[in-house]
């Protein structure tokens, strides 16, 4: 019998640590739940081992609950939360939040953002940017950008990834530059994530007692064992998520580097800053 309020649901901000912090999570479903391979960013389809549109998905979480009784561990970023839906038989959902908060009734929330949200920006302009350089490279790069292969954005403990990423860009070359319509794509996430998700889970009614409203830079293991490995059981991750150490800022000519800044700048002060977020 699944225990709501015992099974813990991921809810991100991209570049805000969602996989480091939902290889912990995997493991409490290890034993009572579904754990699927890749990033298990189904909703967002990344990485996502079905190719499936967003009724199949709803489909494929609703069946295994009720048929297996058991939940699908999954990692959701809320940008893919505010994807339109359109299913005949239930007018009343009109984005993918809207049966994530009917289906997720009751069970623990976490909330993830990053304190540092120039940081995390960098990041997201970072990987984007090599994205863009990949779709412009011709069919070789862009058939395969998502892949581990040539372009991972999430660095795994012992193995070559930090040299795979160097080695993409030194072959793409790509232009590391403030991007207009990424920084847009960025304030969505974010803006979703504080003036919907947040005012629903933190402000709202739900049950405020099961609820982790966190910030990526207050967590490490040994906390995130504590909270989400079971008492007695051994962590035992096949890939252990760590931190590039590959820094952005470099990548980027002084000039260009100072112009985002200065963008984005405008935008924390204007915002983000009430949010709770700092830039150091």
């Amino acid at each position: 019998m699944i225990d709501k309020t015992k099974t813990p649901i991921l809810i991100s901000t991209p570049r805000a640590g969602s996989h480091y912090v939902g290889q912990y999570i995997r493991e409490t479903f290890r034993n009572r739940g579904i754990l699927l391979p890749g990033s298990a960013e189904l909703f967002g389809q990344v990485d996502s081992p079905l190719d499936l549109n967003h009724k199949d998905i709803i489909k494929f979480f609703e069946d295994t609950r009720d048929k297996l009784q058991m939940d699908i561990c999954s990692i959701n970023h809320a940008g893919h939360l505010n994807n339109r839906v359109r299913i005949l038989s239930r007018p009343h959902y009109e984005t993918l939040f809207d049966w994530f908060k009917e289906f997720y009734d009751g069970y623990q929330m976490v909330l993830l953002r990053r304190k540092n949200v120039w940081k995390q920006w960098l990041s997201y302009l970072f990987h984007k940017s090599i994205d863009i350089a990949a779709d412009q490279s011709g069919d070789t790069f862009s058939r395969r950008r998502w892949t581990e292969e040539v372009h991972p954005w999430h660095n795994v403990e012992g193995t070559k990834r930090e040299g795979i990423l160097k080695s993409t860009i030194t072959q793409l070359n790509p232009k590391f530059v403030h991007r207009e319509n990424v920084l847009q794509n960025f304030l969505l996430e974010i803006r979703y994530m504080e003036e919907e998700v947040r005012n629903y889970y933190v402000n709202g009614s739900y049950n405020n007692s099961n609820i982790r409203d966190v910030w990526l830079e207050d967590l490490n293991d040994d906390i995130l064992t504590e909270w989400y490995v079971p008492q007695g059981m051994r962590v035992d991750m096949y890939e252990k998520i760590v931190p590039f150490n590959i820094k952005y800022e470099t990548y980027f000519k002084k000039p260009d580097l100072e112009f985002a800044k200065n963008k984005f700048m405008k935008i924390y002060n204007d915002e983000l800053k009430h949010y709770g977020y700092v830039v150091d």
